[in-house]
């Protein structure tokens, strides 16, 4: 429920998800509530949301105080979450691109 209403901006809310789910497996604290939560709002597993956020979080540049680096991870785990969203919905790689 709470991911459909999210609409537009369910790839935002899951951004807050998988940051949980990495936080959670990088210190070995995994919870079934989190692999819940990950199913639910990102359609995957949680680890696989970790292992989307580390991958966001690969050569992040140093940022600068108009985009912080944790501004660019958050849009790049959301713009990787709106492809896996699209995935789901089209059955195909790109999207249905």
């Amino acid at each position: 429920m709470l991911g459909r209403t999210a609409g537009p901006n369910a790839a935002s809310l899951g951004v807050g998800v998988a940051a949980s789910a990495r936080t959670r497996h990088t210190i070995g604290n995994p919870v079934e509530h989190n692999d819940i939560a990950c199913s639910v709002l990102c359609r995957m597993s949680s680890i696989e949301a970790a292992r989307l956020a580390d991958e966001a979080m690969r050569d992040l540049p140093p940022g600068s105080e108009a985009e912080p680096p944790y501004e660019i991870w958050r849009v790049r785990l959301r713009d990787a979450l709106k492809e896996h969203f699209a995935e789901m919905a089209t059955g195909r790689p790109d999207g249905g691109a």
